[in-house]
């Protein structure tokens, strides 16, 4: 995930939250937590677990 679809994501989810927010029903919000969560997801903690995971692997080769 590049720089800059990260930038539209959260472009997107700050014109979400104050235009539409308040007047939401709960299953949109949740969608936009989803939404927010997953990509925080992908930006952070991806490789860190994808690395932590091979890296048992291999302990456990050994």
């Amino acid at each position: 995930m590049s720089i800059g679809n990260v930038r539209v994501i959260f472009d997107n989810l700050l014109t979400l939250k104050n235009k539409r927010i308040r007047s939401a029903d709960d299953s949109e919000k949740k969608r936009i937590c989803r939404l927010a969560f997953i990509s925080l997801y992908f930006i952070f903690c991806r490789d860190y677990t994808f690395n932590r995971f091979i890296f048992d692997i291999q302990k456990n080769e050994r």
